[in-house]
């Protein structure tokens, strides 16, 4: 039995983990749940505007906590590790032998309104799972309520026989977490309150925010839209692909003729398509950050106005007459424009060309969407830790 200690920051990285597995599953709910007092705090990690509570008691809870918890924290890291998972051993063999004591479900009337009409897709979240009995008791609850779909996710299952196993589960080899308001998380690390950690969300361009190569679809809008350059972009983008001059050179060119070409009328056209490609499931990360940073190689020229629409206030892109804005250049740029890279921080690529990002966000949440197998080996051999996002 493991025993994983979650100070806050480690506690929101856990709960956007969580939303993500749900995210991942294609379940959209619309309801949003929390089993106090924990999975309340999970579902605040969540993001959502609305989080409903629901009670839960049992007897004996609030005496251990209040009675033993000045105790626990002033003991060694290593006796408290072994007394948890005693006590986790020591509980299940009493649940198998004695029934469990009843769990009563206290409902909101507001919740209940919502229930009551039908139709809905709910999401009951919670820190952990012990028995399984509140959990199950909380869903059955909610079953009366009208007919609804219901699903549950929780950070950890504690036990291998629970009355009910959840939908979505972080961790189901019985770990054990301590969390930022257990009664033996040492003072220091117990700061939490139910506001939601803040991120600062690094998120690419190409592949990642949005599901296209932005600069091709620019030389393709245009094409159509400006017939006076059609001419000059097939002779280069012929140049390019018989290797004649780089990428980079063929990109400085393109923009150089057309930046005086385009009119603001343009550009609003061409972001508002690239926002028609945009993957919800990365801007929805972006949006639950603090604060954004757009970091790319494509040119300011679109990625500004792009950025805007986005509601992403701060970017990083590729100077007209300078090196592109990628590897090591990106990384240095974004760290001018005001990155720290914390256990508060999020990067989203899609390549391997960000490895200097990823490197450095070595204590944050690193994110990597539909990588080609090519990137995926890379950062698997230099030991990247990161979450596919397929």
């Amino acid at each position: 039995m493991k025993v994983l200690t979650a100070d806050s920051h480690e506690f929101a990285r856990l709960c956007l983990k969580l939303k993500e597995m749900v995210k991942s599953s294609g379940y959209e709910y619309d309801i949003l749940v929390g089993i106090a007092r924990g999975g309340v705090y999970v579902a605040d990690n969540f993001g959502s505007d609305t989080v409903f509570s629901i009670k839960t008691q049992r007897a004996g809870t609030s005496v251990k906590t209040h009675a033993l918890s000045r105790i626990l924290r002033r003991l060694p890291a290593f006796v408290n590790i072994a007394l948890r998972c005693a006590e986790s051993k020591v509980l299940a063999i009493k649940d198998r032998i004695l029934k469990p004591a009843p769990v009563q479900v206290s409902v909101c009337d507001e919740l209940i309104a919502m229930l009551l009409q039908g139709g809905h897709k709910v999401l009951v979240v919670d820190d952990a799972t012990d028995s399984g009995c509140s959990l199950l008791s909380v869903l059955n609850a909610i079953e009366e309520y009208g007919s609804n779909e219901i699903r549950s996710a929780v950070i950890t299952v504690t036990r291998k026989h629970t009355a009910i196993i959840p939908d979505y589960a972080l961790f189901r080899n019985s770990t054990l977490v301590r969390f930022p308001w257990s009664a033996d998380m040492k003072p220091g690390l117990q700061s939490y309150n139910l506001e939601l950690v803040l991120y600062m969300v690094i998120v690419d361009l190409d592949g990642t925010l949005v599901e296209c190569n932005s600069f091709t679809e620019f030389v393709k809008f245009v094409f159509r839209r400006h017939p006076e350059v059609r001419l000059f972009l097939i002779m280069t983008v012929m140049r390019r692909k018989l290797r004649l001059i780089s990428h980079h050179e063929a990109k400085e060119r393109i923009i150089s003729r057309t930046s005086g070409l385009v009119t603001e009328k343009d550009l609003d056209d061409f972001t508002s398509f690239l926002h028609s490609r945009i993957n919800r499931r990365v801007l929805d990360i972006v949006r639950s950050g603090s604060r954004a940073i757009l970091a790319s190689a494509a040119p300011e020229l679109y990625a500004c106005p792009f950025a805007a629409k986005a509601g992403i206030s701060v970017i990083s892109a590729s100077r007209p007459h300078e090196a592109e804005n990628r590897g090591e250049r990106k990384l240095a740029d974004v760290i001018r424009q005001g990155a720290v890279f914390d256990r508060n921080t999020v990067v989203i690529t899609d390549h391997h060309d960000d490895l200097p990002l990823l490197k450095a966000n070595k204590e944050g949440l690193n994110y990597i969407v539909k990588p080609s197998r090519k990137s995926l080996g890379i950062l698997l051999r230099e030991g990247i830790r990161f979450t596919l996002l397929d």
